[in-house]
């Protein structure tokens, strides 16, 4: 049996998303336009940044969080209430906002800026990474796997999928796989950036992007996100 068959997700035919994928996409390409005009470089980055760690309260798909104002990427998102969406940005891998200590890492336009761009809002559907590889990506994989980094593998998507210059990194031979969407290669002002989608608790999505070198910490990188997302959640 070749490496592509042993180790390439199974399509799903109990996995039906036209209209849940259709929104993903829309939202993703969103996501990378709002990403591409952050990348412009130099000062612009540093616009609305601010290195105050007083937290924002905020509630966001029914749970309340205390979210450290540095952390939260927009100055007008910098307001207690309820949010549809939130988007924060955070060091990696301390996990921390803007500060002076780190601000090289903010404005870092170079592929290995060591940040993680974070989108909290409430969850529409069932569709996280994991189910997307399986019910959407697989169905358009090149034959071939590709060795990744940290035990990852990588497929090309078959072209006329809308995915051609993509690429999708997955664990091998797990149930439950990581898996991240990749561009193939950057631009002059938007490097090569991955993008991954989990659910957390019952109610909360959160998508991130990450430049690609980071895909060696993938394993570190759900447990950190989640870690910081219940550090920030309030108990009553």
């Amino acid at each position: 049996m070749s490496s592509a068959t042993a180790s390439a997700p199974t399509p799903s035919r109990g996995v039906w998303l036209p209209a849940a994928v259709i929104a993903g996409i829309v939202a993703a390409f969103i996501g990378i336009a709002n990403f591409a005009v952050y990348w412009l470089g130099g000062e612009a980055q540093k616009a609305g940044f601010t290195a105050d760690p007083t937290p924002v309260m905020v509630e966001i798909a029914g749970e309340k969080f205390a979210i450290p104002g540095n952390m939260i990427r927009f100055a007008d998102q910098r307001q207690e209430g309820r949010w549809d969406r939130l988007d924060l940005v955070v060091h990696w891998p301390s996990l921390t906002g803007y500060s002076e200590r780190f601000a090289a890492a903010f404005d870092d336009v170079t592929p290995n800026a060591p940040l993680l761009f974070l989108s909290l809002q409430p969850r529409r559907d069932q569709v996280d990474s994991t189910t997307r590889l399986i019910g959407l990506y697989a169905r358009f994989f090149q034959e071939g796997d590709k060795p990744g980094p940290a035990g990852l593998v990588s497929r090309d998507l078959q072209p006329g999928s809308g995915y051609d210059s993509e690429e999708v990194f997955f664990e091998p031979g797990s149930t439950d796989p990581f898996s991240a969407r990749c561009s193939k290669t950057g631009e002059r002002i938007v490097p090569v950036t991955c993008l991954r989608a989990i659910h957390i608790g019952d109610a909360l999505a959160v998508s991130y992007r990450f430049r690609k070198p980071m895909l060696a910490d993938w394993a570190r990188l759900d447990p950190a996100i989640r870690m910081l997302i219940d550090r920030m959640r309030i108990r009553e």
